[in-house]
């Protein structure tokens, strides 16, 4: 069986955020009943800055929020 998923997260803020570092944990991990056909992050609104593996080796991808923004979107989508 295949499934396709599409997630969107967005956050709103009341006032402008200066700066905010935030970590995404939104791709799935190749394993016993599962394989990752394909896989894609994007965000709007925020920059990525580093891309690593944390202790249990899932993908984690740090993304800053600055210059004032009002909002971030951040969209996964895939096949596995």
């Amino acid at each position: 069986m295949r499934l396709k998923i599409s997630h969107m997260t967005e956050y709103t803020y009341a006032e402008p955020v200066e700066f905010a570092l935030q970590r995404l944990r939104l791709t799935p991990v190749d394993g016993p009943g599962q394989h990752v056909v394909s896989w894609q992050t994007s965000v709007t609104g925020a920059g990525r800055e580093a891309v690593y593996a944390d202790h249990f080796g899932n993908r984690v991808e740090l993304v800053s929020v600055s210059d004032g923004a009002q909002s971030i979107s951040i969209m996964a989508m895939g096949e596995v």
